[in-house]
């Protein structure tokens, strides 16, 4: 039997809740290790900034996936590969920044979703919220890392480059 195969919703669902439990008190592993990623010529603050808005797109890429779902639009079974590719590009994007451990919650989804993926829409939605509120989270800790305010007060736009 493949991985796919074992992965019932109820087994990917157990595993998302095990995952949002682990991240929810204490900073995970992946944010520790963001902290330390620097990428030259830019340092550690710009790598932030990309897990930060990935995470958000990711997000946002399920939202409207959960929508279609809801709407009754597309059938189940399509827009779990839409969700399965998204996913998966978006894991692509973390890899960069050393986010390991959601990265492979996020390839655990590819595989489900291009697997034997839910059975209905019930079931797509069930997957889908826990997902948003497991990305939310690390997003959220990532946020946290975020010097917005100062940004803001020490910061000013570029004025727009004339065009010639």
């Amino acid at each position: 039997m493949s991985d796919s195969d074992m992965q019932t919703t109820e087994r990917v669902l157990d595993a998302l809740r095990d995952f949002i439990q682990s991240c929810w008190q204490s900073e995970p592993a992946d944010i520790a290790a963001l902290r330390e990623v620097s990428r030259p010529p830019m340092g550690n603050l710009p790598c932030c900034f990309y897990a930060n808005f990935n995470l958000f797109w990711a997000g946002e890429d399920l939202q409207v996936c959960r929508q279609i779902v809801k709407d009754g639009a597309i059938p189940v079974p399509v827009v779990s590969q839409m969700v399965a590719g998204l996913l998966e590009r978006h894991a692509a994007r973390l890899e960069k920044w050393s986010m390991t451990e959601t990265v492979a919650l996020m390839r655990m989804l590819v595989s489900y979703f291009r697997g034997k993926g839910p059975a209905n829409g019930k079931e797509f939605l069930a997957i889908v919220e826990q997902t948003l509120v497991a990305l939310d989270r690390v997003q959220s800790w990532i946020d946290g890392l975020l010097p917005w305010n100062e940004l803001d007060a020490h910061l000013a736009l570029h004025r727009p480059i004339s065009v010639i």
